[in-house]
């Protein structure tokens, strides 16, 4: 991820992981792909905390995914973003998996809505406004 330079656009996939289909899809393109991809790449490697205790192992990787796919100066990547489940949270490049933090944010709106993610992530590192937030 933070080998990626001149970023010009990100699609956005939402799958159904059981059902093998497309949910939604959408674009990001020029600064705000580029600032999202930023974000990614400052989120510590290591993803999130592994809970496999807490779901049953038929759903322990969550019944839906985002995949981007991001093109930059360095040709097409793919990062999957997981969030659903008790296992695997986080941005997977193929190479490194990273933590969610609030880099989640901006692929999770819109088509791609998330409604909760299952991820240990505190509100204080959420820029959506909590319940009872003025």
């Amino acid at each position: 991820m933070s080998t990626l330079r001149d970023v010009t656009s990100v699609s956005v996939c939402r799958y159904d992981l059981a059902e093998g289909v497309l949910l939604s899809g959408w674009r990001l393109d020029g600064d705000d792909a580029a600032r999202a991809v930023r974000g990614i790449a400052a989120v510590p490697v290591g993803g999130e905390t592994d809970r496999p205790g807490d779901c049953d192992a038929e759903y322990a990787y969550g019944e839906d995914a985002v995949v981007l796919r991001v093109r930059s100066s360095a040709g097409e990547s793919d990062v999957l973003l997981r969030y659903a489940g008790c296992v695997g949270n986080g941005f997977d490049d193929g190479v490194h998996r990273r933590a969610l933090g609030r880099a989640w944010e901006p692929f999770t709106i819109g088509p791609t809505r998330v409604l909760a993610l299952e991820a240990d992530v505190p509100p204080s590192a959420s820029t959506t406004p909590q319940p009872g937030s003025s």
